[in-house]
């Protein structure tokens, strides 16, 4: 599937704190919206830019890489 924009994605926050990964995103680019999930919920399938979505196990720890969408 291809998009008429490009989606940024922060592999390198996988497995970290889900605070200490919100905040880095948001010093990169503070209009992002930031959705922590955790591991195993339902979410929809849609793409919308800006939003980035944290799946977050037991521990508060980041378990996807962080992507925009």
């Amino acid at each position: 599937m291809s998009f008429p924009f490009n989606l940024k994605s922060w592999p390198a926050l996988k497995f970290l704190d889900a605070q200490t990964v919100a905040n880095a995103i948001k010093t990169e680019n503070p209009n992002f919206e930031i959705v922590t999930v955790p591991e195993g919920t339902p979410v929809t399938k849609d793409i919308i830019p800006g939003r980035v979505r944290l799946v977050v196990d037991a521990n508060g720890k980041v378990v996807n890489v962080p992507q925009e969408g």
